[in-house]
């Protein structure tokens, strides 16, 4: 029996099902496919002004609860009632829901209640799908009950498909001998903030997955320090324990270790891998430029079950590069261009 209880730890069978309902919304009423869960959070998660911007932008599709002012300020006890079940829905479920000042975000076709009341909404890709009132007279029970939460919530939505975990949840899959897919990636990586939302999310919105993708960011984990020559070396021996790094997974990993990087686990061993970006380029004597390194080498791909293109030695236009301060690399305009039909490939290789 899978266990979804956040405060416990899980016990996996192979392939994880998850039935899911067709993803796209064919009308009003149709149930929106969550982007992201968590199985590690203890309560909703207070977004900033420029957090929800980032989530519109990415055309995420999410759940949120609504503060009538600054939560601090609320006196109004059915605020409070209404967030201490959306707190233990979220420590009971894999699920994110968000909060914010209702006040903060009418410009998004968020409403104000009348009375210091409390709202809920759900955004489908980016967009304000409904908002749900609270009313003084025949209150609806999912303001008032946890139980009617999780049935509401239920009723409009579909579970997400990508849910973050901690440390101790990856150990304990990965202790367990379990079969999973996990990606690593870091909250302030560029090319991490490129493939969530331009390449997973839509993936697993317009799919039914046959399993979970886990995602652990190490950042948010509290992992990711380099500002001294000790705690880049603690880094890097957290990357190490992870199978990062080529010297520690010679089939899988790459260089010191790179995010955002996915791993599929069978038997709580790493059988394939995909990095995406990350490539290094070279100019050669007569000024052309090259792939001078790429997880796509020749010798790589032999081991990699879903693609045979080998990105490494090959030629780039001078349009495709970017040159910063004497660095030339490939941009993620250019980038993308190679990496994601690979990394598609892998998503219909081993999700679909």
């Amino acid at each position: 029996m899978i266990c979804n209880m956040k405060n416990k730890l899980f016990v996996l069978f192979p392939f994880l099902l998850v039935s899911l309902s067709a993803c796209n919304s064919n009308g009003k009423d149709a149930k929106v496919k969550l982007s992201y869960g968590s199985r590690y959070d203890k309560g909703a998660i207070a977004l900033t002004l420029n957090e929800f911007k980032t989530r519109i932008d990415n055309e995420e599709s999410f759940l949120l609860a609504l503060s009538p002012g600054n939560e601090d300020e609320v006196t109004c006890s059915c605020w409070r009632t209404f967030s201490s079940l959306v707190d233990e829905y979220v420590l009971n479920h894999d699920q994110i829901v968000y909060k914010i000042d209702v006040y903060k975000v009418e410009s998004y076709g968020l409403k104000a209640p009348v009375n210091q009341d409390p709202g809920f909404a759900i955004f489908e890709n980016g967009q304000l799908k409904k908002q749900y009132f609270y009313k003084t007279k025949d209150t609806p029970t999912y303001f008032l009950n946890k139980d009617a939460f999780a049935s509401f919530v239920k009723t409009i939505s579909i579970a997400p498909s990508m849910v973050y975990i901690n440390d101790e949840q990856y150990l304990a899959m990965k202790d367990g001998r379990n079969d999973f897919s996990m990606s690593i990636v870091r909250k302030g990586c560029s090319d991490c903030s490129y493939v969530l939302p331009n390449v997973f999310d839509p993936f697993f919105k317009k799919n039914t997955a046959k399993q979970l993708l886990y995602l652990l960011d190490i950042e948010d984990l509290d992992h990711y320090h380099r500002s001294t020559e000790e705690e880049e070396k603690t880094y890097q021996a957290y990357k190490d324990s992870l199978l990062l790094s080529e010297k520690h997974n010679s089939a899988y990993g790459y260089g010191t270790g790179v995010v955002p990087t996915t791993f599929i686990y069978r038997g709580g061993q790493i059988i394939d891998g995909n990095i995406f970006f990350n490539d290094e380029v070279g100019q050669k004597e007569d000024g052309t430029y090259y792939i001078s390194k790429s997880y796509f080498s020749e010798s790589r791909v032999t081991n990699l079950k879903y693609t045979t293109t080998i990105l490494e030695g090959k030629e780039l236009r001078e349009d495709e590069i970017a040159n910063y301060k004497g660095y030339i690399y490939l941009p993620s305009s250019s980038a993308s261009v190679y990496h994601t039909p690979i990394i598609e490939d892998f998503l219909n290789y081993y999700f679909k």
